[in-house]
């Protein structure tokens, strides 16, 4: 009996030994199997939702290390060193990835940028807040889930395989509240109370900024562009710092805004070579042309006007577009939306409000040669996670994809009766399934990259109980919300004042009106679009 009970504790001892080995060989060899997995996701994976064509995939992952990587470093190169690539010359179409909230896998970026590309993207804006790797003494601002420099590395070599342009979104005065909130750098407020926004006057302001741009930069040698944000710095000129500066310099908010915007971008200037700049324009709408153009920006940077409302005349845009032509701005970069500027919790993008929005901005397009000589170089479509680092998510990545299909199909294609009347599978690498809304038409996305996620809230949120006129399943946005709502009336900086209320653009806030079936998500996805989707 003693004997037999020997027997079976060295049995489970054996046992518990070959247990321990085995786990002991899984630890040492995760890594490496983890991003083999991480990098190659097989053309049948189901991982929300199917990859669909992948015939212009990643490839083998000895192809993608081969990319070669462009120098930016100094502003003195030697002649062997290879600078950002031009682009110039052409017209680009970004999509805005804002990572500061719900930012996808890299598993699903390699689904996604495929497709980018096929709808008539050339680049992507990414905007990284704490998903960067930052490391050293900023590695407190790096999120527990933020991306590996493998996974960077890796976002730009997929990039580059479906020829579209990265572009870095640093911001560096205002929104800045992934830095502040954290009592490291507290002392670089503005107000004490408030984690958004920069004093522009502490010294370790600027050094704090360019630690970040350069660890920035550093992962981005490719990159043409980066952007330097600089939007909507509330608070700015209430610091006890700053009423000092405005008191013996006989200065403004606007002189000190410029200031501290021009040692960004003489840093930038002095330290990448070729490298351009690009900012969102809301604060610079309220500076004086004089102002501007004596403060020298204007040869070093973009500005990028930005204004979502779905339906606006050109001489809304066109007031400002005069202003930095007079001011010495060369080119002008315009924003629209996919998502993410209806409501600070919208679930689904009001996709009619969206291409109305497009078509909007297609009109200004055409308008540009009155405002030579400034020139059109390029168009953002955003898609915002959060309204800020501590506001609630709205419109989820996947749940915007048929929005941003629509939204990109009509910049390249323009209004009905302009473009080819193709197949709808050629978007989303699988047939797209339709159901019927209230109005009688067709709502789709089946098949886009993340649509099981779509379908699901779909499902939660009851379908027909959201339903309205001429959304095809896709909700109002929230009752009053047009007064935080970007591109919506009382909105800073929108059009109508100098961060005063403007009247409020239709769709802001309220049901916009009946449109024609082909703005119904299945329309735009289906009969309008291109049969042979290529790079534009």
């Amino acid at each position: 009996m003693a004997c037999q009970r020997s027997t079976k504790l060295n049995l489970l001892r054996l046992a518990v030994l070959l247990i321990v080995a085995l786990a002991g060989i899984k630890f040492l060899l995760r890594d490496s199997l983890t991003l083999e997995l991480h990098r190659h996701i097989p053309k049948d994976s189901g991982f929300w939702g199917d990859t669909g064509d992948t015939s212009q995939g990643a490839g083998p992952r000895s192809q993608a290390l081969e990319l070669p990587v462009a120098k930016i470093t100094a502003p003195r190169q030697g002649p062997g060193q290879q600078g950002p690539k031009d682009s110039s010359g052409t017209e680009m179409r970004l999509v805005h990835l804002d990572l500061k909230g719900a930012a996808p896998k890299v598993s699903y970026l390699e689904q996604l940028f495929p497709l980018l590309s096929r709808l008539g993207a050339n680049g992507v804006l990414i905007e990284y807040e704490d998903m960067f790797p930052f490391k050293g003494e900023l590695e407190v601002l790096r999120s527990p889930y933020a991306y590996s420099e493998e996974d960077i590395d890796w976002i730009q070599q997929l990039a580059e395989l479906h020829k579209l342009e990265v572009v870095p979104l640093v911001q560096t005065f205002g929104h800045v509240e992934f830095i502040l909130k954290h009592e490291k750098y507290q002392h670089l407020r503005e107000v004490e109370r408030f984690p958004n926004s920069f004093n522009p006057h502490v010294p370790d302001t600027l050094a704090l900024l360019k630690s970040l741009l350069s660890q920035v930069m550093e992962k981005h040698r490719r990159s043409s562009w980066i952007h330097i944000g600089a939007d909507e710095v509330f608070h700015l000129g209430e610091g006890m710092d700053s009423k000092s500066w405005m008191s013996h310099n006989r200065g403004d908010v606007g002189t000190m805004y410029l200031k501290h915007i021009k040692q960004v971008l003489g840093f930038i200037a002095a330290r990448y070579q070729g490298l351009r700049a690009l900012m969102w324009d809301d604060m610079l709408r309220k500076i004086s042309t004089g102002a501007l153009r004596e403060s020298g920006i204007a040869k070093q940077v973009s500005p990028v006007v930005w204004f979502y409302a779905p339906d606006f005349e050109v001489e809304q845009i066109g007031q400002f577009l005069t202003k930095y032509a007079e001011s010495g701005f060369e080119a002008v970069w315009f924003a629209s939306a996919f998502k993410g500027t209806t409501g600070p919790a919208q679930t689904w993008p009001p996709l009619n409000h969206h291409v109305r929005n497009q078509l909007s901005w297609l009109r200004v397009m055409q308008a540009m040669p009155r405002f030579a000589p400034l020139r059109f170089q390029g168009i953002v479509l955003t898609g915002w996670q959060r309204y800020d680092h501590y506001s609630v998510l709205c419109e989820l990545l996947p749940v915007g994809i048929p929005s941003l299909a629509a939204c990109l199909q009509t910049l390249v294609h323009g209004e009905r009766g302009r473009a080819p009347h193709p197949h709808p599978s050629s978007i989303v690498g699988a047939p797209l399934a339709a159901g019927e809304g209230a109005a009688g038409l067709p709502w789709c996305g089946v098949g886009s990259p993340g649509s099981p996620l779509l379908v699901l809230l779909r499902g939660l949120h009851g379908g027909d109980a959201e339903e309205g006129p001429g959304r095809a399943g896709l909700p109002e946005p929230a009752a009053g919300a047009g007064h935080v709502v970007r591109g919506c009336g009382t909105e800073r900086g929108a059009p109508g004042g100098s961060g005063s209320a403007a009247p409020s653009p239709a769709g802001c806030g309220g049901s916009p009106p009946s449109l024609e079936p082909w703005l119904v998500p299945c329309h735009v996805l289906g009969s309008h679009l291109p049969s042979t989707l290529s790079p534009q």
